[in-house]
């Protein structure tokens, strides 16, 4: 292979990955804006109407698991609208944990949550993915974006080593 062949190859595989590496990093921005809305949805106070329980068995890395879950039947206004909607509170591998959460959002008690502004039906316990979440969607965006800018910098000297 001559020089120019090898260095239009060179050039491909530059700007392929600088391509690639865009993409991952729109995406992940996306990702990282669609957790940060989320965050800014609405706190009102709802009552909980229904809690219940159930088990799961499911397969994990230490084999055959029992997984208990603890849902929600809440009831929240949002101006002169009612609204009803079944939550997952917990999950655990511990029945007490969920048995003290049931006791603890029992029928009549009021709890916070968080319904979306844009369509006040849409509700969530708590719809922050955390901080700690929020901020690796933001390094991965900003890595993402260094390799992009890395890969187009040795694409542009594959180009210069053509001519």
């Amino acid at each position: 292979m001559n020089r120019k062949a090898v260095s239009k190859l060179e050039f491909a595989k530059h700007a392929t990955s600088a391509l690639f590496c865009v993409v991952l990093a729109c995406m992940t921005g996306f990702a990282a804006y669609e957790q940060q809305n989320e965050r800014s949805w609405t706190k009102v106070t709802a009552t909980v109407l229904n809690n219940r329980t159930s088990s799961e068995d499911r397969h994990s890395k230490f084999g055959m698991e029992t997984f208990h879950s603890l849902f929600l039947t809440c009831e929240y206004k949002v101006g002169s609208s009612t609204y009803k909607k079944e939550l997952q509170e917990e999950e655990d591998k511990s029945s007490n944990v969920i048995q003290l959460a049931s006791e603890k959002y029992h029928p009549g008690s009021t709890i916070a949550v968080h319904y979306n502004p844009a369509d006040a039906s849409q509700c969530a316990l708590d719809p922050a993915v955390g901080k700690d979440k929020l901020q690796l969607w933001q390094i991965c965006t900003g890595l993402f974006a260094l390799m992009a800018i890395l890969s187009f910098f040795e694409a542009g000297k594959s180009i210069q080593l053509r001519y």
